[in-house]
């Protein structure tokens, strides 16, 4: 099972292989798995790779002051009207993200008023690429170590896993159709695991936290 997992896709290893300054993953023993690059030297300020979210997530503290689908600073905020939880800073922005939202809209407005964490909204994200068939969602390579996970580690990402499950069974007629194992504990605890370990902070141009997410290579 644990190697399953750690079969890497082959879009992975393509985007790799393009990027700029010659990228590879290596498995080194008792470290685990990364992204190594094949050049001796890359120039100060290069940029390594560019990287695109399969899932993100605003930081709840800046709801109302940062755009959901951007996360830039509002300024003209419009918020969505139903589950009064989404704030965007332009139509086109409210666009861009409706094919996810609209589902997760829905189950905002029925969990209302309960809010959920940071990483429960990633696992819904996560949950509705994956029922919409996304290739990209498609993120068992990446390794979870939840066999590894102990004491208050263990404890949170149990409780974040049965939570979530508990969110959207309850509004899973909400959701689009799909495998429904997508939504038992078994899977989402394997999620929480994968984002426990490999979500990483996303930061504005002066290097505030505003949000977090779950990258394909970056990850």
């Amino acid at each position: 099972a644990e190697q399953s997992y750690r079969e890497v896709p082959s879009r992975i290893h393509s985007k790799l292989r393009t990027a700029k300054y010659g990228l590879e993953i290596q498995e080194i023993k008792d470290k685990g798995r990364g992204v190594f690059t094949t050049n001796d030297i890359i120039p100060v300020g290069g940029v390594v790779i560019s990287d695109n979210p399969v899932v993100y997530s605003l930081d709840p503290t800046l709801k109302s002051t940062h755009c959901d689908s951007c996360l830039g600073e509002l300024s003209r905020p419009l918020r969505c009207a139903r589950c009064k939880w989404s704030w965007y800073c332009s139509k086109a922005c409210q666009k861009a993200s409706w094919m996810i939202h609209k589902y997760e809209c829905k189950c905002l407005e029925k969990l209302a008023p309960k809010r959920p964490t940071k990483s429960m909204i990633l696992l819904f994200r996560l949950v509705i690429r994956a029922r919409l068939g996304h290739d990209e969602a498609n993120v068992g390579y990446l390794v979870g170590h939840e066999g590894k996970l102990q004491g208050k580690a263990l404890e949170d990402m149990r409780m974040l896993a049965a939570g979530t499950a508990m969110a959207l069974q309850q509004c899973s007629h909400l959701l689009p159709e799909g495998h429904d194992d997508l939504l038992g504990v078994p899977v989402l605890t394997r999620y929480c695991s994968i984002i426990m370990s490999n979500a990483v902070v996303i930061s504005d141009g002066e290097l505030r936290q505003v949000g977090a997410g779950l990258y394909p290579v970056v990850s």
